[in-house]
């Protein structure tokens, strides 16, 4: 109940077993918190390699806020690291070209639906199958 009031949607058991799973490791789990130095390389020096370093996965994670990035999506379980460019197409594993995206958003970036849009002040941008922005423009003082 608690769970799906701070989601502000209605979430499943497995949904809310997530959540209580990565509010457990994020108490517990060092590794999970802080910096800590890289370990590797660039990932663009393994192309075939698919490892994803704990660095960047935390940047991606700090930036998301650990939420599905698509604007409005408020999911927060079942996340998935998406590729703006594809590993197949040999794009890199680093925090630029990595995206934190609910299942459904995922697909739909994969699907050609949902378009990487670049980046705003941090943030990605996302257009829909019909070219509108997703991602709201900045307010102008009026």
């Amino acid at each position: 109940m608690i769970a799906s009031r701070e989601a502000e949607l209605s979430l499943t058991e497995g949904q809310t077993f997530a959540l209580i799973v990565h509010h457990y490791l994020d108490s517990h789990d060092v590794l999970r918190r802080g910096q800590m130095s890289r370990r590797t390389g660039d990932t663009a020096e393994r192309p075939d390699d698919r490892y994803v370093p704990a660095s960047v996965k935390r940047e991606v994670l700090e930036r998301s806020n650990d939420h599905c990035e698509v604007p409005g999506c408020a999911l927060r379980t079942f996340l998935e690291y998406a590729h703006i460019e594809a590993h197949a197409k040999k794009g890199s594993r680093e925090a630029d070209n990595l995206l934190r995206l609910c299942e459904r958003h995922h697909t739909h970036l994969d699907a050609d639906v949902l378009h990487f849009a670049g980046w705003h002040e941090g943030r990605p941008q996302f257009r829909d199958v019909h070219g509108v922005l997703l991602w709201p423009a900045p307010q102008h003082e009026q």
